[in-house]
């Protein structure tokens, strides 16, 4: 076996120049049980790691579902032109898409790097300069949901690094582009023509080769199983077919197109000495898996894909006639993120000319230094130029000692360093995973501290405002009743009293307002139209000085309105929109029914049956009474000469009222009567002629001088007494219990506090709403702080435990701040 010089590896994937070659170190004495021993450790170590990383993995995706809506760490756009613009040297910075409704990108100065294995895989197609950069344009629940998808796979992963770390076995797969070789190569380790192989894609299905010594009756052997995915037991016979190893090129064959090709476990013996079989080398049970070209077509480059979870070792065979296909780059990008160091073989070296050999090489190299750089840094032992098909000395000797030196390499990789092939992929998984976790929480911690201050900042803005208008709730709704109150006693004060000083001018036969004139007395024939006249004047300006009333209490309640308002707009804070209600002066006092026309009270010229006159508001026969009251019920006659002349005037005042139309017939009976009584006397038949006389033109002169005059003061003086006792005349027919200036004390009291009552249910309605709104503002900014602060405290404790974790698993920081 030949030595080789070997860059040992640490438990998180990183490589160290070391001296002694591998093969001095298997010398040394205990070298292979402290070897051992440091493997069992380290392997304990990483399963520890891996089950407290996936507990954390837990904990977050419960807490960006429950508690907080994850942030996911950005490129900036410097970064993303950068890079879209192919810069040699790439400065990874990262920033955090805030996600508010402000839009703001925060820079994080704490471990600037990207992601890693909670990349964000975002392609929109070309249009796309960086996925990354798509992070930015997508909304916060749309980038939480991606993210808890990628931990739940990174958990899945997890768990499948668990238990191909605890399988004591390894696997090596053999892969590369389609007709690279892949099946040549396998022939030529084993040493045996056993898989198919020719110019044309053969092998489209996965063949996986164990040595003999693991087949139940130590036969060579082909077992068919129906799909990668079936569960499979070499001493269960239900769970494959049986085939001879002469049977696996028929196999291949009639598999080629099948949809959901099968697995075939395939048991071979190697009868070369331990020392020079990989496959049966007496130390680390190894399978070897032959898988189809990974351009052969979307589903076998998926499954490839999803078998990398279980492969210890990569072995990626290409051509040497051609370059890296697109598959083949995604494939290595992918197997180079877990595993740091892919095994390639540059197959067919020797078809290529002597000339362009070494074009060939530095061709290939930078295309693996551009994919995995720890690949290209330890290149002398991983990367292999021969030709599969001339591995025999006595064929190309010069091919066989390079053949042989791949061999050496890849036994000693798979073999002695297993920290190196099998561990160090699950540390560098593991690294690159706790590194992203805490760059996330990084992000966050950013992010909450952010929110934690503007909530703080809200806070200071709106609590003081919310505890002011509290402690000015009780003193506005006060001062509102206050100012309701008063203007309501002092109008309606106001109304009685201008009503009742209008029926006091009224009662005096006087116009309540001088907008209306008193009629003209035409004489004794027109005296009714006269007194209706009178009436309906006494009545109108009774009318127009309720009129004017009202225009008062409308403008008063404007003032107060505007009072009102003005109180409940400092009481609002400042930046709050004011109370803008229009008071229209001219809606107070209208009735809003169309059916409601006739209000108690009101417009008491306007009705017909008010201006109905009676005898008694044309003569005021209290003057002309024959007894007076003296006192109590005791009257007394008076003397001959009054009774004879108010006798007299009565009955002049008769006839006048019989031919005025203004008395009926029963009145003029009476009135004959009693003139008949007295002209039985003979004292006042003595009399009589000049009595008769005088008697005439008494009357005239009465009717002529006192009638114009009383009949005003007689009329206003029913009209006053008829409505302090109801609300209208008498003769209404609409009459009320309360008296006229009552009535309308009532009605203005009403309609003002209607008004005032409206004017202060908006101040208090938009002070209510404000008190409201700044209430759930006070509350958002508390339950953000909450949040923020919990938020904050939480990340942190994530970083701790992801320091925790590395100290546990041995793991360091592999993502270096610059990319060259």
């Amino acid at each position: 076996m030949q030595s080789a010089v070997y860059k040992d590896v640490d438990n998180a994937g990183n490589y160290d120049s070391k001296a002694a070659s591998h093969a001095e170190e298997m010398a040394r004495p205990g070298w292979g049980e402290e070897a051992s021993r440091v493997y069992e450790s380290t392997k304990e170590r990483l399963l520890t790691t891996i089950g407290g990383t996936k507990s954390l993995l837990s904990d977050i995706q419960n807490f960006n579902s429950s508690a907080w809506t994850m942030h996911y760490p950005g490129l900036d756009a410097a970064s993303v032109e950068q890079r879209s613009s192919g810069s040699n040297s790439l400065h990874r910075t990262v920033s955090i898409d805030d996600a508010t409704a402000q839009g703001v990108s925060h820079a994080v100065a704490a471990n600037p790097q990207e992601m890693q294995v909670l990349r964000l895989d975002l392609k929109l197609g070309a249009s796309s300069a960086h996925p990354s950069a798509l992070v930015n344009s997508l909304e916060k629940s749309s980038i939480a949901t991606l993210l808890d998808s990628r931990l739940t796979k990174s958990s899945q992963h997890l768990d499948a690094l668990s238990t191909r770390i605890k399988d004591t076995s390894s696997k090596v797969l053999v892969t590369g582009d389609l007709n690279s070789g892949k099946s040549t190569f396998v022939n030529a380790i084993l040493r045996r023509n056993v898989m198919p192989s020719n110019q044309l894609p053969t092998t489209t299905i996965f063949c996986e080769v164990h040595p003999v010594e693991e087949h139940p009756q130590k036969i060579e052997q082909v077992h068919l199983i129906k799909s990668v995915r079936d569960a499979y037991s070499p001493t269960d016979e239900s769970t494959f077919k049986p085939y001879s190893i002469d049977d696996l090129e028929a196999l291949c064959e009639e598999n080629e197109t099948n949809p959901n090709p099968p697995l075939l476990k395939i048991y071979l013996n190697d009868p070369r000495a331990a020392q020079n079989s990989l496959l049966s080398n007496g130390t680390v049970s190894i399978s070897l898996i032959d898988a189809p070209g990974l351009n052969l077509d979307t589903l076998s480059t998926t499954a490839l894909f999803a078998r990398q979870e279980e492969i210890d070792v990569v072995v990626f065979v290409l051509s040497a006639e051609n370059r890296l296909t697109l598959s083949a780059k995604e494939f290595l990008v992918q197997a180079s993120h877990e595993k740091a160091c892919v095994f390639c073989v540059v197959n067919g070296w020797d078809r290529i000319s002597e000339r362009n050999k070494e074009k060939c090489k530095k061709g290939v190299l930078d295309q693996l230094k551009s994919i995995s750089n720890e690949t290209w840094v330890d290149r002398e032992e991983l990367v292999h130029f021969v030709d599969s098909t001339n591995v025999e000395a006595d064929q190309d000797a010069d091919n066989a000692s390079r053949f042989a030196r791949l061999e050496d390499s890849l036994r000693n990789f798979v073999l002695f360093n297993r920290q190196k092939s099998k561990l160090a992929p699950a540390a560098r998984f593991l690294t690159h995973l706790l590194s992203d976790v805490e760059l996330l929480s990084k992000a966050n911690v950013k992010v909450a501290d952010e929110e934690l201050e503007m909530a703080r900042n809200e806070l200071t803005r709106v609590k003081p405002i919310l505890e002011m208008m509290r402690e000015k709730r009780e003193s506005l709704q006060d001062e509102l009743e206050r100012i309701e109150n008063e203007a309501v006693e002092t109008l309606g004060k106001y109304t009685k009293t201008e009503i009742e000083t209008a029926l006091n001018e009224i009662g005096n036969g006087r116009l309540a307002t001088d907008k209306v004139s008193m009629p003209i007395y035409e004489g004794i024939l027109s005296i009714y139209p006269y007194a209706r006249a009178v009436k309906h004047a006494l009545l109108q300006s009774l009318d127009l000085s309720v009129n004017d009333i009202e225009n008062h209490v409308r403008e008063a309640t404007g003032q107060n309105v505007k009072l009102v308002q003005g109180v409940g707009n400092d009481a609002l804070p400042e930046g709050v929109d004011r109370v803008k209600r229009v008071f229209v002066k001219e809606a107070m006092f209208k009735s809003r029914s169309k059916a409601n026309t006739s209000t108690v009270g009101m417009k008491l010229s306007e009705k017909p049956h008010n201006l109905n006159i009676s005898p008694r508001e044309i003569f005021d026969t209290t003057q002309l009474l024959i007894f007076k009251k003296v006192g109590g019920d005791k009257v007394e006659e008076e003397s001959d000469e009054g009774s004879f002349l108010g006798a007299l005037s009565l009955a002049v005042g008769a006839i006048t009222m019989v031919g005025g139309k203004t008395m009926g017939m029963r009145g003029f009976i009476e009135g004959a009567v009693r003139i008949s009584n007295l002209w039985g006397s003979d004292r006042v038949r003595q009399w009589a002629a000049p009595a008769v006389g005088v008697l005439v033109v008494g009357a005239a002169t009465y009717y002529v001088f006192e009638l114009p005059r009383m009949i005003p003061k007689t009329i206003g003086t029913s009209i006053k007494k008829s409505l302090e006792s109801s609300a209208e005349p008498a003769l209404s027919v609409d009459a009320a219990s309360d008296s006229y200036a009552e009535v309308h004390q009532l009605r203005v009291e009403r309609e003002t506090r209607k008004v005032l009552r409206l004017a202060s249910w908006d101040v208090k309605e938009k002070f209510r709403a404000t008190l409201e709104t700044h209430a759930v503002e006070c509350q958002r900014a508390e339950q953000g702080e909450a949040k923020a602060q919990r938020a904050v405290e939480w990340f942190d404790s994530v970083c701790t435990k992801v320091d925790g974790l590395r100290k546990l698993g041995g793991l360091g920081m592999t993502i270096p701040t610059e990319t060259i």
